[in-house]
């Protein structure tokens, strides 16, 4: 690649003019020249709508990068696959991703597994060099390479049968006569193209001159230069010859190229197997600019002007740090941005972002850190210089201290402490009902120390709060929202009293506000612990329990909602005159309880009770009605029931739990669902 530098002085970005102005890159490079820049030319080559410009690279140049630098640099839309460079199929597969289509490819067919190679690559073109060459004595010139027509057509038909949309070409020198034979089994033929014949050490019937013998009949007497076979080739095969190999020395390319155009040629293939000489790039260069220069290829500025105006800055809530530019190019793929810490004596690459962007947000920093901050344009071929660089330091968050983050149980008079922020003018405190702090907020935007006194708050009920720095710059700085959950007060003063018919009454005061229930249990002198007796709603402040029997029984409530337990209350005692069985004591209804704890992370427990043997099914199902789990499906005997449930492998969200029970005698069905809420 030849590289232009232009020495001028420079000139700093900030007098340039801002915007993307959809100037191309050569517009964009002389305007930025005049004023003094200095710029490094850089192109690319791109095919030209009508015209296939192939190569037979040499294995040399035969790895996968440089078939991608054939492909996106130097714009050849045709390769050539012979069978001796690396594994045919190897180099098959380079070329596709390297951006060659099938029907550009020439995959070469000389040997007997030609059969194999048509079925397992997709081509435009399958060629047989020389097919019919022999010397003036009737020997083959090239080895095994020599095949009678009927070898010719039979290749040709299993082409055409396989691949109906191909051609099977075939290629060889001027002057050979048997070429006219292989032409007749060919759908194209080609000039196998040196610098001149008479250079090469060959018989005299196949020097490219005014000689001939009996057995040659040469189609014309004149020069050896490629330019001149092709005039012939035309002359004797007509629409048949519409493509050569080329193989130039010096400036013969743009000779060929302007013999190429008065022919009307569609296809040139550069033949590079033998080597470029002791120059590939330059050789490469030569090639195409004579390409371009004759309509056969378009040469594409890459130049990308740096990125404009760089500068990163605080975002005006303080969460994170915002990088703005002006993009200044019309042809960039993207712009990559790298970011340096203090502490590092490197950039990093932080992003890469779509073409058009003029800003970015870093998300990724660290409180107090100072960061440099760069970036350049990029396309497929080329890169911008980096822009300025821009220092600034990360935002300095405030950090919640009291209530700790999920804490329970507060009281409703609280006091809010954060760790102070250096620099900070005041601070702003906020308290809500929702996280995304759009309701019932209580807002505090004048605080000079880091602390906030709060009373009133609502009993059993999760806030959420967070602060805000503001410093001499006007910018907040935001800390993440804590949660904290207040105190659910107990009921008090539960009382029981008994009553005829074995009933037992109890009362309690409400001293809650925000329950949605009550859980209520129960023990007998039998029982070392208590078991669900009731769960009931809210505002309630009695109970019946009516008892088959005789024994003595202790009772307890608490409170609840969706997101709190109260404390127990007191216990309440209540005796029956005969002495009771633990197992004459049965429930009366079906009862499936509420879980507890709830909310729960990640196990809960799940009662019920049974007035006789009955079929149970529980089931577990997500927010949209799917099964999810299924905790119980078999027969139970009557009485209390718990189980455990961990939900461990369960995101956080609203789950249901259902029971269906049966009773084996039939005497009825029962079905209740309950709701839970995960937490984690």
């Amino acid at each position: 690649m030849i590289r232009i530098l232009i020495l001028l002085l420079y000139i700093p970005c900030f007098l340039f003019p801002a915007g993307h102005n959809g100037e191309s890159g050569s517009l964009q490079k002389k305007k930025l020249q005049s004023a003094g820049i200095c710029i490094t030319a850089s192109w690319h080559y791109e095919p030209v709508a009508g015209k296939l410009v192939g190569i037979w690279p040499n294995i040399r140049y035969c790895t996968k990068e440089a078939l991608k630098s054939y492909a996106r640099k130097y714009g050849f839309s045709g390769i050539s696959i012979r069978q001796d460079l690396f594994p045919p199929d190897s180099i098959y597969q380079w070329s596709l991703r390297a951006g060659f289509r099938p029907e550009n490819m020439m995959v070469m067919v000389w040997d007997e597994n030609y059969l194999e190679r048509v079925a397992q690559m997709p081509a435009g073109y399958y060629y047989l060099d020389e097919p019919v060459e022999h010397n003036c004595s009737g020997y083959a010139t090239n080895g095994t390479h020599i095949y009678p027509p009927a070898e010719l057509t039979k290749r040709r038909d299993y082409v055409h049968s396989i691949r109906p949309n191909s051609k099977f070409v075939v290629g060889g020198y001027k002057r050979c006569s048997h070429l006219e034979i292989a032409a007749n089994c060919a759908d194209n033929i080609m000039y196998t193209s040196y610098v001149n014949w008479s250079s090469l050490w060959l018989p005299l019937c196949h020097v490219n001159m005014g000689f001939g013998d009996d057995m040659e009949a040469p189609w014309s007497q004149g020069s050896g230069l490629q330019k001149d076979s092709w005039g012939d080739m035309r002359s004797k095969f007509g629409a048949k010859f519409n493509m050569s190999w080329m193989h130039g020395v010096n400036d013969e390319y743009q000779e060929l190229f302007q013999a190429a155009n008065s022919l009307g040629l569609e296809g040139i293939w550069l033949y590079a197997y033998e080597g470029m000489g002791s120059d590939t790039a330059a050789t490469l260069e030569k090639f195409c600019q004579a390409a371009a220069a004759n309509g056969w290829l378009k040469i594409v500025d890459d130049y990308i002007p740096a990125p404009m105006n760089f500068y990163a800055r605080k975002s005006q809530d303080g969460c994170f740090i915002r990088l703005q530019w002006t993009d200044v190019s019309d042809n960039e793929k993207g712009f990559i941005i790298e970011r340096k810490p203090s502490s590092s004596e490197t950039f990093e690459r932080l992003a890469v972002v779509e073409p058009g962007c003029v800003s970015f947000i870093d998300s990724t920093v660290e409180e107090g850190n100072v960061y440099s901050y760069r970036m350049k344009a990029f396309n497929d071929y080329n890169s911008s210089d980096y822009s300025g660089e821009s220092i600034i330091s990360a935002p300095a968050l405030p950090h919640l201290l009291f209530p700790e983050d999920r804490a329970k149980d507060q009281p409703l008079r609280l006091n809010f402490n954060w760790k102070p922020v250096a620099d900070a003018e005041s601070y702003s405190f906020m308290i809500s009902e929702n996280v995304s702090f759009t309701e019932a907020v209580i807002l505090d935007s004048l605080l000079s120390k880091p602390g906030k006194e709060i009373s009133g708050l609502k009993d059993g009920f999760r806030y959420y709060w967070k602060v805000s720095a503001k410093d001499p710059m006007g910018i907040k700085s935001y800390s993440e929202a804590n949660s904290f959950i207040t105190i659910l007060p107990a009921p008090g003063d539960l009382k029981s009293e008994g009553m005829e018919g074995g009933k037992i009454r109890l009362t309690w005061a409400d001293r809650s506000m925000n329950e949605t229930g009550f859980y209520l249990e129960r023990k007998s002198s039998d029982d070392s612990t208590y078991f669900p007796l009731a769960n009931l709603r809210e505002n309630s402040v009695t109970f019946t329990d009516s008892l088959t029997g005789s024994a003595t029984f202790t009772y307890r409530l608490r409170a609840f909602n969706t997101v709190a337990y109260s404390e127990f209350s007191n216990e309440a005692m209540a005796s029956m005159p005969t002495a009771l069985k633990k197992k004459q004591v049965l429930p009366i209804d079906y009862t499936l309880f509420q879980n507890h704890p709830n909310p729960y992370n990640p196990s809960t427990k799940i009662s019920y009770m049974l007035p006789s043997e009955c079929r149970v099914r529980l089931l577990v199902y997500n927010s949209i009605g799917g099964v999810i789990k299924k905790l119980i499906d078999r027969v139970e005997n009557a009485g209390f029931h718990e189980l455990d449930f961990n939900a461990a492998d369960l995101p956080s969200g609203i789950y249901f739990y259902s029971m269906e029970a049966s009773a084996l005698s039939g005497a009825g069905n029962f079905r209740a669902t309950r709701k839970m809420l995960l937490l984690k």
